[in-house]
């Protein structure tokens, strides 16, 4: 089994529930949601130390349309073993949010308001993904209870257009003690995000091997919409700052 292979058949195998139909090699279709489900390989790699594989996972309303882009990446034994791990982040992070999104019952996920400087949301935070945090007290800055709460003050005070918006968070920092944060707003780094991610690791204690990292996804949906399109942003819409 290739690499991609064991990646589509994570993504397959979690949304059993929501009428999963494999329509592409690399492609899930859930029937049920409405959504496509792509994964696209941007790294395969086998070292002495283990495997890397890095993909993005991008999910569309209409297949051939443009969607939400999450980077993913897992380290391993095996390259099989590495893309399992890589997409299986997607899967608990970001589909329980996709589900509850398109009318279904999550239990991982729930609706809660949201007030920008424009129109009104729906927030629907995902799970916070952490990795080598156990143990971490208050005093050593353990896991943060949610990044989108972090990020949420300065996401307030954005205009942001009534549709449907996705926020990607992720922190970590190294054993050198360095951190590395990524903050993508509708598939674009934003910098006052990342900033203030950059701050939720900065008391982390590092650990001799391994990262410490934490990562979540959140959508923000006009108040009782359960679909609708995921739009290409417009240069006029960059120009005008509304994301």
């Amino acid at each position: 089994m290739s690499a991609l292979d064991a990646a589509v058949n994570v993504v397959f195998a979690a949304a059993s529930d929501v009428s999963p139909e494999r329509s592409e090699p690399s492609s899930v279709h859930l029937k049920r949601l409405g959504l496509h489900v792509q994964v696209k390989e941007v790294q395969a790699q086998e070292t002495p130390g283990g495997s890397l594989y890095i993909a993005e996972v991008i999910v569309s309303v209409d297949q051939r349309g443009s969607g939400i882009a999450i980077t993913c990446v897992g380290l391993a034994e095996s390259l099989p073993s590495a893309a399992e791990s890589a997409v299986g982040q997607w899967v608990a992070g970001v589909l329980p949010v996709l589900t509850a999104w398109r009318g279904e019952h999550t239990c991982f996920v729930s609706r809660e308001p949201f007030e920008s400087a424009g129109p009104r949301f729906d927030a629907l935070p995902g799970p916070l993904i952490a990795r080598n945090l156990e143990g971490e007290g208050t005093e050593s800055g353990g896991p943060p209870p949610s990044l989108y709460e972090a990020v949420k003050p300065s996401l307030a005070s954005m205009r942001l257009l009534s549709r449907v918006h996705w926020i990607e968070l992720y922190t970590g920092k190294s054993p050198d003690g360095s951190i590395n944060a990524t903050c993508r707003l509708n598939n674009r780094d934003w910098m006052p995000g990342q900033r203030v991610l950059e701050q939720v690791a900065q008391p982390w204690a590092p650990v001799p091997l391994g990262l410490r990292t934490c990562r979540q996804f959140a959508l923000l949906v006009p108040p009782g919409a359960k679909d609708g399109a995921l739009p290409q942003i417009t240069l006029w819409q960059r120009l005008r700052n509304a994301a």
